[in-house]
């Protein structure tokens, strides 16, 4: 007797961060994202929040770019400003209603 065994060649798809959290946007609004704002969102994300110099550090940019586009996610109710401008420990996180 002969035993033939097949084996299920079909690999499991993981989700990126990327993936995961524009899971989480309107399709309209994450369209209108440039790769930054979807690279700080996905920075965010997976640290839960970051102050802007851990940002500039992953993204390369100028601090001053990147205060212009958290100020910009702000704006389209993506990201929160956690404390005010004058504190040295002033981070952002996601908007509790993306998720």
């Amino acid at each position: 007797m002969l035993k033939i065994v097949l084996k299920n060649n079909i690999s499991v798809h993981k989700q990126t961060p990327l993936d995961k959290i524009a899971n989480f946007i309107d399709d309209n609004i994450w369209k209108d994202l440039d790769d930054l704002d979807r690279k700080i969102l996905t920075f965010i994300n997976n640290n839960k929040e970051a102050r802007t110099i851990e940002v500039v550090n992953y993204t390369k940019m100028s601090s001053r770019a990147i205060q212009n586009r958290l100020l910009q996610l702000q704006h389209k109710n993506l990201v929160k400003r956690n404390g005010n401008s004058n504190n040295p420990n002033l981070s952002y996180s996601l908007m509790k209603n993306l998720y």
